[in-house]
């Protein structure tokens, strides 16, 4: 409950500073959308091209995002988005050559902090993720199975990105630019082989690959990023003796 009333307190307190300085405030809502490649996979296996062959895949994402904006120059915006992720392995063992895809999908939770240029209409991002795993399944040769028990429920990025406005009218912005993220824990579970020297994706029984040491399970992605941006309204401070902050809505 503590937690929940500073998260609440905090972010009132910072507009009511901002606002008694005469920066405009305002909230903005935006359809977003992103598409590109991915990377699933180790040090070990990008390191073993004898064994396993795997290039970029394909992912893509789309939501929603809201945006608190401080001035003109500084955003810290809450994107959700539902996403799908997939990895393709060409297997080669000593006496078997098999084929494997995993997929996944759930919902990535960011926080990012973007700052926009004075002079030009771009912008740059930086902030944490949070990707919920909702549902992993494993295609090998044709026979498709579950296999979310391998990863853990969620995991956790970096992402960072640079953009520019394409159309600006009146309070409707539609932008796109690049967005990058790389993960910084591990997604693989202990059911999974976490920590041993045979681990998923190349632990099946009768054929593995064992490593000399663990590599944690990692996805990286780079992707092209729009927004449909609609803004909603701004705080002002009115003129009264006691300054009150209101709400105002854009027409």
């Amino acid at each position: 409950m503590k937690l929940l009333l500073k998260v609440l307190i905090i972010p009132t307190l910072f507009i009511n500073v901002l606002s008694a300085k005469n920066n405009p405030i305002w909230f903005d809502l935006a359809l977003t959308g992103s598409g590109g490649g991915c990377f699933l996979t180790t040090k070990n296996i990008f390191g073993d091209s004898k064994t396993v062959n795997s290039s970029p895949s394909f992912c893509y994402a789309f939501g929603g995002k809201l945006g608190i904006n401080f001035n003109e120059n500084h955003e810290i915006a809450f994107n959700a988005e539902y996403y799908s992720r997939n990895q393709s392995y060409d297997i080669k063992l000593a006496t078997l050559k098999f084929n494997k895809n995993i997929a996944l999908s759930g919902v990535d939770l960011a926080l990012l902090y973007r700052h926009r240029s004075d002079e030009s209409a771009g912008y740059v991002e930086i902030g944490p993720q949070m990707s919920i795993i909702s549902s992993a399944t494993e295609n090998r040769e044709g026979i498709t199975s579950d296999v979310s028990t391998k990863f853990t429920p969620n995991y956790f990025s970096g992402v960072v990105g640079f953009g520019s406005n394409l159309v600006v009218s009146n309070a409707f912005t539609w932008t796109i630019g690049f967005r990058f993220s790389y993960c910084f824990s591990d997604m693989i579970s202990v059911e999974g082989g976490k920590g041993t020297s045979t681990s998923y994706p190349l632990n099946d029984p009768g054929a593995s690959k064992p490593y000399d040491s663990y590599a944690p399970f990692n996805a990286t992605t780079f992707q092209l990023h729009t927004e449909f941006t609609f803004d909603l309204g701004y705080f002002a401070k009115s003129k009264c003796k006691r300054g009150r902050i209101s709400f105002l809505r854009f027409k």
